[in-house]
């Protein structure tokens, strides 16, 4: 229970009134335009141009197509994570995955991990355990991938043993222990409350 709502059970969707949608986007935009005023103070806009212009043009448009790649990717694993519940669509999922990493962005000591658990909450319906449970198996899904990535470009052993050393990282990561994880779990009392829904 957080003040007066209960986050255990499923929120009830309660439609916004337009004026207050109307006065969050302009108090964010005023806080927005504020935060960048603070962070950009100081800045000498001439300095920063240079500095980007001696960046291929090649090299901005690979960058700039990979990160909306990577965006694409992730909304599609949040789609695929979330596909037995109610249909939710592609758009939905990359509005959510925009939003999480804005709010990782902008918020400092990565507080914005706390805005997925609530925006699955107040988008989608999904309560907070299981909210909860999805940010975990996110963020174990992409340690696995960033320590298989590091493993492959270690340069102290042979290409063959760094690719196996990676490929057997992703196996361990990504199946074997996802696959032994609710049988581990319920055997610790205090996180059988936790275990995958």
């Amino acid at each position: 229970m957080l003040g007066c709502i209960d986050l255990s059970r499923e929120p009830a969707v309660i439609p916004t009134p337009l004026h207050l949608c109307a006065g969050a986007w302009l108090l964010g935009a005023l806080l927005s335009g504020l935060l960048l005023a603070q962070l950009t103070q100081g800045l000498q806009p001439a300095a920063l141009w240079n500095a980007a212009s001696r960046v291929p043009a090649e090299t901005w448009a690979v960058a700039s197509l990979a990160w909306v790649a990577s965006l694409g990717l992730r909304a599609l694993r949040l789609r695929r994570e979330w596909s037995a519940g109610p249909r939710i669509g592609f758009v939905s999922s990359l509005r959510l995955v925009a939003l999480h990493g804005a709010a990782l962005t902008a918020m400092p000591v990565r507080l914005g991990e706390i805005g997925y658990v609530f925006l699955l909450y107040r988008e989608w319906q999904v309560n907070l355990g299981r909210a909860v449970r999805s940010l975990i198996w996110s963020r174990w899904q992409d340690a696995t991938v960033l320590l298989a990535i590091a493993a492959a470009l270690l340069p102290p052993i042979p290409a063959g043993g760094r690719w196996s050393l990676a490929l057997a990282i992703l196996l361990t990561g990504v199946v074997i222990l996802p696959a032994l994880g609710p049988r581990l779990w319920s055997r610790v009392p205090a996180l059988r409350r936790w275990r995958w829904a």
